[in-house]
């Protein structure tokens, strides 16, 4: 009888654990889901036509209210420096309807969904029996020369445990910022960041609540089964826009990446993935590009063609991405990784590979999001074993000495595996090239240069004038004439939208916005 009633209770307990993890399982469905109810929109400085005309508002502040109001919006995140927004739409019936009116606002250049992404870790079941990794990613050291300032290593994840023993001396801390203060004492728009910044529950905290973060960080700091490589001068930047569950969505992504780059940041570890194309995401990466930092991102875990069937981040193409995919200990391709001859450009060890967890513990993890920091750290050393060069110099040393099978050259554009000593070597005897690669953008905008600034179009507004060309003597009357026209709509605009809308005040931004 104790034995059928132990069964019963057995069962049940069973039963009851799979209902949980069913009902945990559909709240991040849920959770996912609901981002798609979210947008992403674009500011436009609007021109001499859209301002007398269609009524176009002056500043990006003033249009952020504006289109909350009008569209019954709820404003939840802002990057002021790109000018991009994010917003929960309270009326998902009409969405589709919303985001076709708002691509004709004529302050808004694009309007997006704000799609979710997640970690690129290999979840399937896996047997974890412990095995000798053998890879070509670390021999030797790099030259460590604290006369110089350290790398900066974006980690864009789930965040890092700052206390694990193996980590603690590498986490960057913001000399700028005075702890615990409550105050934005560098006035890059975030009270306390210290070390770095949670965008996933917008904090000041980017502690890693899942795992996933804390093991890339390890990797890139030289962890794995027979200790820990110290070389190499540089600092991790925890950047957490991954949530517990291992979700984020492109928006948090973006001003992570966009922190970063605030932050001076060289190289960004990026092991996620599962977005479509996203304008916005592309055009933040393109700002990585013109800063001239390297744009490490993970292939992806589908173990598809990506030249035929696109994955993001890892299928845009400015010079300075370098897509990752994984191989296992012999050096052949993953199962789970995906590929691409034009889209992904070398192979790098991802099958159980051994690295730091939360907790000050270890243990092992398989993906492309493993292979992923063991590119970042290579590269990494490179650009501190040779100063002068730029990270379009250490992208293509790490591509032409990489070596590998048949198998790989048909389905990667290098055609092999890291040989960190190769590389080591070739970075040392490398004069750095002397014109940075152009780019020509898939999205309609002109050829960029990372060799020369880009003349941007100054902004116009309330006391600013602009003229597409120098004027002469017959067009003072016009000048005069638009400059009256412009003052009059600005005050007229001003005031209106305030009486109308009075409950709204500037207070709004302090609840939502790091500006």
């Amino acid at each position: 009888m104790n034995t059928l009633k132990g069964a019963v209770y057995t069962i049940a307990g069973i039963v009851l654990i799979q209902f949980i993890l069913l009902l945990m399982l559909m709240i991040h469905e849920s959770h996912a889901a609901l981002k798609n109810h979210e947008i992403i929109v674009k500011y436009k400085t609007p021109s001499f036509w859209d301002v007398l005309v269609y009524d176009a508002s002056f500043t990006s502040d003033e249009f952020i209210l504006r289109l909350a109001f009008e569209n019954n919006l709820q404003l939840r995140q802002a990057s002021s420096a790109f000018g991009i927004f994010s917003f929960e739409s309270k009326d998902r019936d009409t969405f589709e309807k919303l985001l076709s009116q708002l691509s004709k606002n004529p302050n808004v250049e694009y309007v997006e969904i704000n799609h979710p992404l997640q970690v690129e870790t290999f979840t399937a079941s896996q047997s974890l029996e412990k095995f000798e990794i053998h890879s070509h990613v670390e021999n030797g050291s790099a030259v460590d020369d604290p006369t110089q300032p350290p790398i900066l290593v974006a980690v864009v994840d789930t965040g890092i445990d700052p206390k694990h023993s193996a980590l603690q001396e590498r986490i960057f801390t913001n000399r700028d910022e005075i702890p615990h203060d409550g105050l934005d004492n560098d006035h890059n728009g975030y009270i306390d960041d210290v070390e770095g910044w949670n965008f996933s529950e917008n904090t000041n905290d980017p502690f890693d609540d899942h795992g996933h973060g804390t093991h890339v960080a390890g990797i890139i700091a030289g962890v794995d089964e027979k200790g820990q490589e110290a070389s190499g001068h540089f600092k991790l930047i925890p950047l957490k826009f991954l949530d517990e569950n291992g979700s984020g969505s492109t928006m948090d992504a973006i001003m992570a990446i966009s922190y970063g780059l605030r932050m001076g940041a060289k190289v960004f570890n990026n092991s996620w993935g599962g977005g479509h194309f996203s304008r916005a995401l592309h055009d933040v990466i393109t700002q990585t590009y013109e800063a001239g930092a390297l744009f490490v991102v993970a292939a992806g875990n589908d173990g598809e063609n990506i030249d035929e069937n696109p994955a993001y981040p890892a299928s845009y193409t400015q010079p300075n991405v370098l897509t990752v995919a994984s191989h296992d200990d012999r050096g052949h391709l993953s199962l789970f990784s995906n590929f691409g001859k034009n889209s992904v450009h070398i192979a790098a060890p991802g099958d159980f590979i051994y690295s730091t967890l939360p907790g000050n513990s270890y243990g092992y993890k398989s993906g492309t999001s493993m292979a992923t920091p063991a590119v970042t750290r290579l590269a990494t050393l490179l650009l501190d074993e040779n100063r002068n060069l730029s990270v379009f110099d250490v992208k293509n040393i790490i591509l032409n000495t990489a070596a590998g099978s048949q198998e790989l050259k048909e389905k990667i554009a290098s055609g092999g595996t890291l040989q960190a000593d190769h590389a080591k070597s070739l970075a040392r005897r490398t004069e750095p090239m002397p014109h940075m690669p152009t780019y020509e953008s898939p999205v309609g905008q002109a050829a960029l240069t990372a060799s020369a600034p880009s003349q941007k179009t100054p902004p116009i507004g309330c006391g600013s004038l602009a003229s597409p060309r120098a004027p002469d003597h017959n067009d003072g009357f016009l000048i005069l004439l638009i400059a009256i026209l412009m003052i009059r709509q600005c005050l007229t605009s001003s005031l209106s939208f305030l009486t109308r809308n009075p409950f709204l005040t500037l207070r709004a931004k302090s609840v939502y916005l790091n500006l």
